[in-house]
């Protein structure tokens, strides 16, 4: 609809990026404040690993971070490609 409007295909795809990666952001900030709070309650469960390995919780910040960034930018991507035409015509 944006599209078909007047905005440009980088402008779409940067709307969607800023608003699924502050969503990410959010989530990946309460998941490693809830990890961190509650690694206490698993540090016997774990064999040769500390509960609050800087490692572990450093590397999967940056993958939980890519794995958003792709999710936001290949649908953001194909609905550039679509005609507008066809997508007026649909609502």
């Amino acid at each position: 609809m944006r599209i078909a409007l007047g905005a440009r295909g980088r402008d779409l795809i940067s709307l969607v990026l800023s608003q699924g990666l502050r969503l990410a952001a959010i989530g990946v900030a309460l998941g490693l404040i809830l990890s961190l709070t509650l690694a206490t309650l698993i540090a016997n469960l774990l064999y040769g690993i500390d509960a609050r390995d800087p490692v572990t919780f450093g590397g999967a910040t940056p993958v939980a971070l890519l794995v958003a960034i792709i999710a936001c930018l290949v649908p953001a991507v194909r609905a550039t490609e679509v005609d507008p035409i066809i997508s007026l015509r649909a609502e």
